[in-house]
């Protein structure tokens, strides 16, 4: 495989190889946790089914946490490819022209990536998972909050960034 570069936050690390529509999991050497695959070919414009299908067994899972978005928070949801390369293609969830999340289609998952107050944060803090409390402890900082990126995978997990989700 022919890594290009390597993008990095506190959360999350992806091998991009750009002559890919899919690329292969890759493991983080330090502590050997599963890479998430993402659709990364941008010249490929996917539909709504394609997400939702590339998610396999989560596919249910992202399609019902979109929809629950869309009618919760009266969103316009629309497919992207925002923020470069490595990032792949999503669901945006705006209301008017605020960004509420992104909901990235990963292999057998989703991965949302979303922004809250340290105030909204403490909020919700006792009421998550441990996992969930963890992903909040390592935020990517940002004025007086941060931006996380929520993989679900499970029941729990989905549970979770509803809760985090509600803390607006």
């Amino acid at each position: 495989m022919n890594v290009d570069f390597v993008l990095k936050n506190p959360m999350l690390i992806y091998y991009v190889d750009k002559s890919e529509f899919v690329q292969e999991p890759h493991y983080d050497r330090t502590d050997n946790k599963h890479m998430y695959e993402r659709m990364l070919d941008k010249t490929i414009n996917p539909d709504y089914s394609d997400l939702v299908e590339f998610c396999g067994e989560s596919g249910n899972m992202f399609d019902c946490f979109n929809e629950w978005v869309k009618l919760t928070y009266t969103t316009d949801a629309k497919l992207t490819f925002p923020y470069g390369n490595s990032y792949g293609w999503c669901v945006s969830h705006h209301r008017k022209s605020k960004l509420l999340c992104n909901v990235f289609a990963e292999k057998d998952s989703f991965c949302v990536m979303v922004r809250k107050t340290d105030k909204q944060f403490a909020a919700i803090y006792e009421q998550v998972s441990k996992q969930a409390r963890e992903i909040i402890d390592h935020r990517y900082p940002c004025n007086n909050g941060g931006w996380i990126h929520f993989r679900v995978t499970d029941e729990v997990s989905l549970r979770d960034i509803e809760i985090i989700m509600e803390s607006m």
